[in-house]
């Protein structure tokens, strides 16, 4: 064989060399980036499965939650207004006894100062009727002790021969106006004592029932005012709890959104945190492709100047020894 030839032969065989390097480095590349290429797949499969499985336990236990939040609220609700209900009978049960009471109070009073009066009453006529029967039976004494004296004096003038003569009638006429002089004494005595009792047992009868109409006014005035008062108790204790009812249900209220949305947000945060890793790894694998992409294009550029520095090579050198040969 010539040298020429050989040495043809020679660079031929380097460039095949070359072409079968760039080959198989082009066909390694294209099989790591197609399995980097699955492993993304994969992995955006994953990440998002992930992400969506997190977002519906979340949403499930949120669900949960609002739906028992719910049943709190409406088991707490009825029971309340049973309470504030239960309170607005019992505090009108009591404000009905307390005026029954004061009216019973107000019954006795006057029923037991009506008592009083007719007692007073009653007494003041039997001591009026004494003194007037007193009255009687003086006029009646004095009238016998006068006509007793007339008969002795009429006696004694018949003994002494002094009946029926001028002074023995003056006699007799004097004890008579005497006798009738003492009658008018005491009946002025008892007239004026016993007006005087009619006036105290008026004055008196006055008095008490200005005390029955004085303590009526006063116990009813109390009852108005008692009732007025535990009216208005009742209804501020009333408004109370309801307003402390509202106050709660309000509270909750907020307390349930602010959880709510708490609960939304660590869900939301959960799923951009998968969504954030599932796009690290993808541009991490898209990262490693492009890198595998480019040792391929190498490996292939390598091969086609292997080819022609090989057949250049050998050209070359044939050219040449066969222009000095």
């Amino acid at each position: 064989m010539e040298p020429i030839t050989a040495l043809a032969i020679g660079g031929a065989v380097m460039g095949g060399g070359s072409i079968l390097g760039g080959i198989f480095g082009k066909k390694s590349a294209d099989a790591q980036q197609k399995r980097l290429e699955q492993l993304r797949a994969q992995a955006n499969k994953e990440y998002s499965a992930l992400g969506k499985y997190s977002t519906a336990e979340g949403q499930k236990i949120l669900d949960q939650f609002l739906t028992e939040r719910s049943a709190n609220i409406a088991q707490y609700k009825p029971e309340y207004e049973s309470l504030i209900a239960d309170f607005d009978s019992r505090y009108k049960e009591l404000s009905t006894a307390y005026s029954a009471g004061m009216r019973d109070v107000y019954s006795q009073f006057g029923g037991g100062m009506g008592e009083i009066e007719r007692r007073y009453e009653s007494g003041m006529g039997t001591a009026y009727q004494t003194m007037a029967g007193g009255r009687e039976a003086t006029l009646a004494t004095i009238r016998r002790a006068t006509q007793s004296s007339v008969a002795r004096a009429t006696q004694s003038q018949a003994l002494t021969g002094l009946g029926g003569t001028t002074f023995g009638q003056a006699a007799l006429s004097a004890l008579e106006q005497e006798g009738a002089l003492r009658e008018g004494v005491v009946q002025e005595q008892y007239a004026s004592q016993l007006a005087q009792m009619q006036a105290q047992t008026t004055a008196g009868l006055t008095g008490l029932a200005q005390q029955r109409v004085g303590g009526l006014t006063n116990l009813e005035r109390e009852r108005i005012s008692g009732e007025r008062q535990m009216g208005i108790a009742g209804l501020t204790g009333k408004v109370g709890m309801q307003e402390s009812f509202l106050n709660q249900m309000l509270g909750q209220a907020q307390q349930t959104t602010a959880s709510a949305a708490g609960m939304r947000q660590d869900i939301l945060g959960k799923y951009t945190s998968i969504e954030g890793q599932r796009i690290g790894a993808s541009l991490g694998i898209g990262q490693q492709q492009a890198a595998q992409s480019g040792a391929g294009w190498a490996a292939a550029s390598g091969a086609m100047g292997g080819i022609a520095s090989g057949l250049g090579g050998g050209l070359m050198m044939g050219g040449l020894l066969g222009a000095f040969g």
